[in-house]
């Protein structure tokens, strides 16, 4: 089952500009030779939202204890192995799969829900309304019709 906190699935770029796939604790590894200097996803929105998720996570998961440490942090970020030890209070509810509500899962009952493609999920995504009047001149349906695990 893929792990968003444990497992490898952000595609991220090097200083060398090699691209490689980490898992969030990877996010300071080899900061002195070769650092991640940003995502590699091939749409912008994906790279904002990657940057949302690590800062959520680190603020939950390995907020800085005092100013102090924060300075220290700033000046040498801790370790991949500090970060999973951090991390891993948490793998549980990263699992995205199971039998319970997952991460962000929105547990509402999906009665009245409106059927979509995958696609409307994205920020560049005609609206409802545009659809429905058929006005999707230059915001175009069907861009994306499906997205992996990752």
């Amino acid at each position: 089952m893929l792990n968003l906190v444990r497992d490898r699935w952000l595609p991220a770029r090097r200083a060398d500009g090699s691209i490689e796939t980490i898992a969030p604790w990877e996010i300071t590894d080899r900061l002195d030779d070769d650092p991640i200097v940003g995502f590699a996803w091939p749409r912008a929105d994906f790279d904002g939202a990657t940057h949302e998720f690590l800062i959520g996570l680190l603020a939950t998961a390995a907020a800085p204890n005092d100013d102090e440490e924060w300075l220290g942090w700033w000046e040498a970020p801790p370790g991949p192995d500090l970060l999973r030890d951090r991390f891993a209070e948490f793998t549980d509810a990263f699992f995205l799969d199971g039998d319970s509500p997952r991460f962000m899962q929105d547990t509402d009952p999906l009665d009245s829900a409106v059927e979509v493609e995958v696609g409307g999920l994205l920020i560049d995504a005609p609206g409802e309304n545009t659809l429905r009047k058929n006005a999707d001149l230059f915001v175009k349906r069907g861009g994306v019709s499906v997205l992996c695990r990752a």
